[in-house]
C-alpha cells in the first residue's frame, strides 16, 4: 500500500509547490492565493448543501407552518390590485 502512496504522490505535484505556481502566475502571495481557494470552495459547498436541501423538499412540520400563513397572506384584498 506505501508504494501506492508513493507512486501516487509523485504523480501530482505537491500542495506547496502548486501554491508557489499559482502565486507567480497571479502575483499574490501564497496566503492571498489560499484564501480565494477557500473561499471559492466554501461558496461551492454551501450551494450544493442549498441544492440538496431544495432537492429533499420542504419538512412536513414546516409545510403545515407555511399553509398556516399562507391563508392570512390575501387579508381579504383579493381582488384589490397592487
Amino acid at each position: 500500500m506505501a508504494y501506492h502512496s508513493n507512486l501516487v504522490r509523485s504523480c501530482y505535484p505537491s500542495a506547496n509547490e502548486v501554491l508557489s505556481q499559482l502565486a507567480d502566475k497571479l502575483d499574490p502571495t501564497k496566503a492571498q492565493v489560499t484564501d480565494e481557494a477557500l473561499q471559492e470552495l466554501e461558496e461551492r459547498v454551501f450551494w450544493r448543501e442549498v441544492q440538496e436541501a431544495f432537492a429533499k423538499g420542504e419538512p412536513d412540520d414546516l409545510r403545515a407552518e407555511r399553509e398556516l400563513w399562507d391563508c392570512t397572506a390575501n387579508d381579504g384584498l383579493a381582488g384589490d390590485r397592487w
